[in-house]
């Protein structure tokens, strides 16, 4: 899939971008969905951005929902699948697989008139953004734990979420290595000229896991990512990186993480960080992107 071009100004941008809705659970229903896409619009963005995790299952009535919501904005919005959006239900009309999935997901999307990232990049003015949802492969994980452990997605009594309805028909770390490679692929069409936002369901960073609390979150690092994600990021001198699926309720999770060697800004864009949305924006004076948190009209 070509880049889709869009005129926008040269140098003064403004975006928003969000993560993490779990329609029927953060964003609780319908009219909820309206406030806070209302809420984006007030921002006034040039493009939005969503990375992942919009519903808590792949449910084709939901998803329509959702992205229809998104397409009354009247701008471009970017997205990219997170590992929920994938997960299959059990029946007759349920995807066969999970890559059955994240093609429905990429059709819907289109449908409704928005630009799924996971089958190309999008060029606005001088941006190119580009992005995938990616996957875990276990290297955040820690080492008191082989992937055999890691692979069985139990702790204890703990279970990860996808461990029966994420049916990707092949290991993870071939799944994430898959994915990342697409990525790679993208960055190297970027264009000389163009500053390239790359953005992702999953972490890239070690530094943007949620801060160590106790054994059991220990464990379930392995499940938040992958380096690899990091290490093509570094390789093509990407300088803004956008995520979300690291939250918690409970637990601290770091906003930003930045990898110190390459110059990586690593931001979790996840609804579930005490702010439904974050605001890029960038103009003339002063070089760089300017960052805060959005909040929900009053309305």
């Amino acid at each position: 899939m070509s880049p889709t071009p869009v005129t926008t100004n040269q140098r003064k941008a403004r975006f928003v971008v969000s993560a993490d809705w779990h329609f029927g659970e953060r964003v609780y229903d319908a009219e909820n969905l309206r406030h806070l896409t209302d809420s984006i619009a007030a921002a006034q963005p040039d493009f939005i951005l969503v990375l992942g995790d919009f519903v808590n299952l792949h449910q084709t009535d939901t998803l329509t929902l959702v992205f229809s919501a998104l397409a009354r904005l009247d701008c471009p919005v970017g997205l990219v699948f997170g590992n929920h959006d994938i997960l299959v239900p059990t029946g007759v009309s349920a995807p066969a697989n999970s890559w059955e999935a994240l093609d429905s997901f990429c059709d819907l999307a289109r449908q409704a008139g928005l630009h799924p990232l996971d089958k190309g990049p999008l060029l606005l003015g001088d941006l190119f953004i580009c992005g995938v949802g990616g996957w875990y492969d276990y290297s955040f994980g820690d080492s008191r734990w082989s992937a055999e452990q890691f692979a069985s997605k139990r702790y204890g009594d703990l279970v990860w979420s996808d461990v029966e309805s994420a049916r990707w028909e092949m290991a993870d770390q071939e799944v994430s290595a898959m994915l990342t490679q697409k990525l790679d692929y993208d960055l190297k069409q970027l264009p000389r000229e163009l500053e390239p936002i790359a953005v992702t369901h999953m972490a890239a960073l070690q530094g943007s896991l949620p801060y160590p609390t106790n054994t059991d979150w220990d464990f379930f690092a392995a499940y938040w990512g992958s380096k690899q994600l990091g290490d093509i990021l570094g390789k093509h001198q990407v300088r803004l990186h956008l995520h979300g699926h690291a939250h918690s309720d409970r637990h601290p999770i770091p906003e930003m993480a930045i990898d110190h060697q390459t110059g990586l800004r690593s931001y979790n864009t996840s609804y579930y960080l005490h702010r439904p949305y974050l605001v890029f924006e960038r103009d003339d004076s002063e070089p760089g992107w300017t960052v805060r948190g959005g909040r929900l009209s009053s309305g």
